[in-house]
């Protein structure tokens, strides 16, 4: 009795092990033939399975199991076979998403819930952060993005995965994202879009630019509507602090009302520099705040206002080369051009040689085109492309010389300019116009 049944136990063994041969191999024709049909999963897609799967099964009930998942797992490829060919194409899931921290109202407008920063996470692991005052609205979201117009300002993580694609519209401008980091604000009353892009890369569109402004890792990008200005600058600005080297300050009142021609030397019409140790703040003028903070803050008027609290001729000569810049930009922004010539003239007094330096040539050219000033525009221009050949500015200081030139000289004195745009940014803000420059007749 006993060696039948060890005779019967055998046999069963044995047409189970010949069962689930078979079956096996079935399904894996049947996979094959499957993934020939509808393509390779999406990694997303298997790494999302594969979490809930382990989530649900213990691995000695994935081992009891077994056989009835491989059957059933024949099935579920057999039939989405069958529903695709008779459906002629593969179905798309969208991402999933939640808020947290806030609510979408009536008219699909994402808004904080009390004091907390609204956040929208999606299943693919993107992550799309609404700081203090900022709103945005769900436009459309398919299986490998989403896109998500914008105000005030925002931090991006969005998850590279192969084929993702997002889209942020930011006012008139349009942000494309593959995979990466970056905070985006969109100031509707200045007309104001400022980019930091902290890792991977984005492309920008807009009013300004007949092509895509690509930004790459480490760069922030200000882009003016009211100004039609475009700005790229370094996020770090520590490399700058070591390239510069302090010289003195400027005489009281000597930077007023001053041009570019105003501070060049007699002997050969280029800058002149400083060498000495500019003075030490004043122990009885009240410290400044952060400018560098205040204006990342949007807070243009009290930059200028403590400045001139201050005494911007004292001002100038005692803050550090970034809160130059900041008030430079403070006072750009709020279109008081003249204290914008008087910071960027003592940024290239204070600190010569510097990387500030040569980029408040570049914006000290910018000031005297808008005031119709061609010439000594180009004389800015320059002297940035000369002092920083490969500087932050250089391909927009190319760029608006060979515009200033073609406007004031005509076509065929801007056309070899147009021709070296090309052959160094043929990418850049300005090529469609030097294209177009070099095929007109």
């Amino acid at each position: 009795m006993s060696s039948r049944a060890t005779l019967e136990s055998e046999e069963s063994a044995v047409r189970g092990e010949e069962t689930r041969k078979e079956l096996g191999a079935r399904a894996e024709q049947l996979v094959k033939l499957a993934c020939e049909e509808l393509g390779e999963m999406p990694a997303r897609h298997r790494a999302e399975g594969l979490l809930k799967l382990m989530a649900r099964d213990s691995p000695r009930s994935r081992r009891k199991r077994l056989v009835p998942y491989v059957a059933a797992l024949a099935t579920v490829l057999a039939l989405a076979l069958v529903g695709h060919r008779w459906l002629g194409s593969q179905s798309v899931v969208p991402l999933a998403y939640a808020v947290e921290g806030g609510r979408i109202d009536a008219q699909g407008v994402l808004k904080a819930s009390g004091t907390a920063e609204p956040t929208l996470r999606f299943s693919d692991g993107t992550e799309v952060v609404f700081l203090s005052g900022a709103s945005g609205r769900i436009k459309s979201v398919g299986e490998h993005g989403a896109r998500i117009s914008l105000s005030g300002k925002v931090e991006v993580n969005v998850v590279h995965w192969r084929g993702s694609h997002w889209l942020f519209d930011a006012g008139p401008f349009l942000i494309t994202v593959t995979g990466t980091a970056f905070t985006a604000e969109w100031r509707e009353a200045e007309g104001r879009l400022d980019v930091a892009l902290k890792a991977g890369s984005i492309a920008v569109s807009g009013p300004l630019s007949d092509e895509a402004i690509a930004l790459r890792a480490g760069q922030k990008l200000t882009i003016s509507t009211r100004e039609k200005e475009v700005l790229i600058r370094e996020l770090d600005s520590a490399h700058r602090a070591r390239a510069e080297s302090p010289g003195p300050a400027a005489a009281p009142g000597s930077v007023v009302g001053a041009t570019p021609r105003a501070d060049v030397s007699a002997s050969d019409g280029r800058p002149h520099t400083h060498t000495d140790s500019p003075p030490g703040p004043d122990a009885s003028s009240p410290p400044a705040s952060n400018w560098t903070s205040e204006l990342a803050a949007g807070n243009f008027a009290l930059i200028l206002q403590q400045a001139e609290q201050r005494g911007l001729d004292k001002a100038m000569a005692e803050v550090s080369s970034d809160e130059l810049a900041a008030l430079s930009d403070a006072a750009r922004y709020s279109r008081r051009d003249d204290v914008a010539r008087r910071a960027l003239l003592a940024q290239r007094r204070r600190f010569p040689r510097s990387v500030r330096a040569s980029d408040a040539a570049f914006l000290l050219g910018r000031l005297e085109e808008a005031a119709k000033h061609p010439e000594l525009a180009l004389d800015w221009y320059d002297r940035c492309l000369e002092e920083a050949p490969h500087g932050t500015y250089v391909s927009e200081a190319l760029g608006r010389k060979m515009t200033v030139i073609q406007r004031v000289h005509g076509d065929a004195r801007a056309r070899p300019i147009a021709e070296e745009y090309l052959r160094r940014f043929a990418n850049g803000t300005y090529a469609a116009a030097a294209r177009a420059l070099i095929r007109a007749p």
